[in-house]
Order: structure tokens, then sequence, then C-alpha cells
């Protein structure tokens, strides 16, 4: 029993280091995509329970999103994919935030 137990344990740990490799290869391509385009703000608001997220913007030198990345998900289940308007709401909740 106390085998199968351990058995169980190291193929988890096993797998969230596969998923978390593929996760971090997933993020550096993304990034690479978009730092060809402009350079690239990355936020980020982590969660302890729920879902964190990740964002990642592509900006010109005069404040234009070119593109947008959001990552969100529980930790190995995360992936990258397209946020449309995404980042004039993003904008929104910044300049409302830095104005307080």
């Amino acid at each position: 029993m106390l085998i199968y137990f351990g058995v169980i344990l190291v193929s988890a740990f096993l797998l969230q280091g596969f998923l978390g490799l593929r996760q971090i290869k997933n993020f550096s391509k993304t990034f690479h995509q978009l730092r060809v385009l402009a350079p690239v703000a990355i936020g980020k608001n982590p969660k302890k329970l729920r879902s964190g997220t990740l964002i990642l913007l592509a900006i010109k030198d005069d404040g234009t999103i070119l593109e947008a990345q959001m990552m969100k998900g529980l930790r190995f289940l995360q992936s990258l994919g397209n946020c449309i308007n995404c980042g004039r709401k993003i904008l929104r909740k910044l300049l409302l935030h830095t104005s307080n």
C-alpha cells in the first residue's frame, strides 16, 4: 500500500515538472514573438487559491498596443491566448489605478 502511494506521489511530481517546463516554453515562445514586434510590458495578478493572470503587451513607443496575450489558469494548466480588446481594458484599469 505504501509503495503504491509512493509511486503515485513520484508520478504526480514528474507530471508537474513536465507540464511546468511546457508552460515555460510556451511563455518564452510567445514573449519572443511579441518582442520582435515592439517592447513588451508584463503584468501579473497572482492568486493563492484561484487562477492567477499574466498579461503580455507589445507596446509601441507612442503608447499604441500592437498585440496583447493573456495567460490565465492554475499553475501547470496555464496557457497563453490572444486577448482581443483586453489591452484597452487593462489600460483603463491602469489609468484609474494610477490616478488614485
